[in-house]
């Protein structure tokens, strides 16, 4: 189950970063 979380969690974080692309994450970050 444990391991099913985290899978779930990674694709949440870093497929909607990759979708949002790496201009819209600088503009979170600035």
């Amino acid at each position: 189950m444990a391991n099913e979380n985290v899978l779930q969690q990674i694709p949440l974080v870093f497929g909607v970063s990759d979708m949002r692309g790496p201009t819209e994450l600088i503009d979170e970050k600035a």
